[in-house]
């Protein structure tokens, strides 16, 4: 799953995840986000920092609420500690400084058994690699 407000920057990086062999589904708002069936079959998610209906955070919490347990990063142009903190106290496991970089985003994706779950947050069920955004 993918949710950015920049319409821009949702497809470009969507089109990167595609031709790299990712399923990605895209979103601009939370409501369209957490109304999606297919949401409970990603394996990631990616947002911005904040969308026109809300911010990141509450997108992460709107998914734990539904019952996904997927791993989760976060891109931010405003990066801070206590951004950060907020973040991974959340459920992010890892926060990206925008503009992203190709190989970080496609390194974080295909060794994602070893980014850290947040604490309290249960773990995303087996699958294979990840495939699903």
């Amino acid at each position: 799953m993918l949710l950015e407000n920049d319409e821009a920057v949702r497809r470009s990086l969507a089109m990167l995840l595609k031709i790299s062999d990712f399923e990605v589904r895209g979103y601009d708002r939370i409501a369209s986000l957490i109304a999606d069936p297919m949401i409970t079959q990603a394996e990631w998610i990616i947002a911005g920092d904040s969308v026109s209906d809300g911010t990141a955070i509450e997108a992460l919490a709107a998914l734990r609420e539904r019952g996904w347990f997927g791993r989760a990063a976060l891109m931010t142009a405003t990066h801070s500690v206590e951004f950060e903190h907020a973040a991974r106290a959340c459920g992010y496991g890892t926060v990206l400084a925008k503009p992203i970089l190709q190989r970080e985003l496609l390194h974080l994706l295909t060794d994602g058994d070893r980014m850290p779950i947040a604490a309290g947050i249960a773990p995303p069920r087996q699958s294979q690699p990840a495939s699903r955004v």
